[in-house]
């Protein structure tokens, strides 16, 4: 929220859940973004954050067999504070516990929660059967998976939402390195585009190095405008 209030005070427009975003090109350029409501003519930079499948698409290159894992994130809030400790998340590899690790996000940042309550979170990576599970089907499991663990009990939970994360995770085949090196032929080709982050260069990295990415395209982007 900080981030967005200083880019709208210096004149930036901010767009959210802006739905069914699509590139046009002409030769060596993106020359127009479109999403519903609303269109970019003759972009100076596009930065490209979403699946690199989808970029693929919007600029007719061939499609390459990248393959990523959607995650299903199970969101907490407790009604009281765990205990102290320096764990941010846990690996579980217990079979029949339907997550498969936890995160502590009020130990990453103290102050996320209000005083006496505290948050949790649980990852959940279907298998090809639970591909198309239904949150509501897993809640109780989860349930019973973190009362297994000793981690909290069910009344423990004030409230619990679900979000899946699409193309969450990069699964590198033996040949990735061949297949992205024809996918980035092609759009390097594109002079005012980069396609960064996880699902942007099918790469397996966390949260700070998708931030530090961005903070050096921001740089990059303004050190070109200004001819540096």
């Amino acid at each position: 929220q900080r981030m967005a209030e200083a880019f709208t005070k210096e004149g930036g427009t901010l767009h959210l859940k802006a739905a069914n975003v699509s590139l046009e090109r002409d030769g060596d350029r993106v020359t127009r973004v479109t999403w519903d409501g609303g269109s970019v003519e003759n972009p100076q930079e596009v930065v490209w954050t979403g699946s690199i499948h989808r970029l693929c698409a919007l600029l007719e290159v061939p499609r390459e067999e990248l393959p990523f894992i959607t995650i299903l994130l199970g969101m907490m809030k407790m009604r009281k504070p765990f205990p102290s400790g320096e764990d941010l998340y846990t690996y579980v590899a217990y079979p029949d516990i339907v997550f498969n690790r936890i995160y502590y996000p009020n130990r990453s940042i103290a102050g996320l929660c209000p005083p006496g309550k505290d948050s949790l979170c649980v990852e959940v990576t279907p298998t090809e059967q639970r591909e198309q599970t239904l949150p509501e089907n897993v809640e109780e499991e989860i349930y019973s998976g973190l009362e297994k663990l000793n981690i909290c009990r069910r009344e423990d939970v004030e409230e619990i939402q679900f979000v899946w994360v699409p193309e969450g995770y990069p699964v590198y085949p033996l040949d990735y390195r061949e297949k992205l090196t024809r996918i980035w032929e092609e759009i390097d080709t594109l002079s005012n585009l980069r396609s960064i982050g996880r699902s942007g260069q099918f790469w397996y990295n966390n949260m700070a190095r998708s931030m530090g990415v961005g903070i050096e395209t921001a740089q990059d982007v303004l050190g070109a405008e200004e001819g540096g």
